[in-house]
């Protein structure tokens, strides 16, 4: 019996990028201890389309609902991902991460850390269209479809640093 197991989390706009991956290397050392591997701990600028395309295989990126999305003439320069001017909403992409690739013993892979999102998304004319609502924080939203304990053990090592916005399980 599956379960999916949903989490976010949340470092403070002044939390340092070397800070953030020092964390996730004491989260790999526990990944690898409890049986995971290969691992890899990555921290990428997503500044040109390769980058920009590897991104999208680390995140589906974040889910911004606004009204103002409706029929918005959004540039079409990478800025948004599945766009939908129907009802309102995109994906942002992010403009950098601090991520902990992990893998299981069927090698599929879960992606855990931090990712840096603009704060706004902007029309063709450079008018504001929605807002992120992340104030300069790094944000991370993720899942596993596993009931496996040894994932809610890893998001614990987020918890206890503090790193831990919300999770569920489903």
């Amino acid at each position: 019996m599956g379960s999916s197991y949903h989490f976010n989390f949340r470092a403070p706009l002044g939390e340092l990028e070397d800070e953030l991956e020092e964390f996730l290397r004491e989260v790999e050392e526990k990944a690898k201890e409890l049986g995971f591997g290969p691992t890899a701990v990555l921290n990428a600028e997503f500044d040109t389309p390769e980058r920009k395309q590897f991104a999208r295989r680390l995140t589906p990126g974040l889910l911004l609902r606004d009204a103002r999305l409706r029929g918005a003439n959004v540039r079409e320069d990478g800025r948004v991902w599945d766009l939908d001017k129907a009802e309102g909403t995109c994906r942002v992409p992010p403009s950098q991460g601090v991520v902990l690739v992990i893998s299981n013993e069927q090698r599929e892979e879960t992606v855990l850390g931090f990712f840096r999102f603009p704060e706004t998304i902007e029309d063709a004319k450079a008018r504001v269209v929605a807002e992120t609502g992340l104030l300069g924080a790094w944000y991370f939203e993720g899942s596993v479809a596993s009931a496996d304990p040894r994932y809610r053990e890893l998001v614990g090592k987020f918890a206890e640093a503090g790193y831990l916005e919300a999770e569920r399980e489903e």
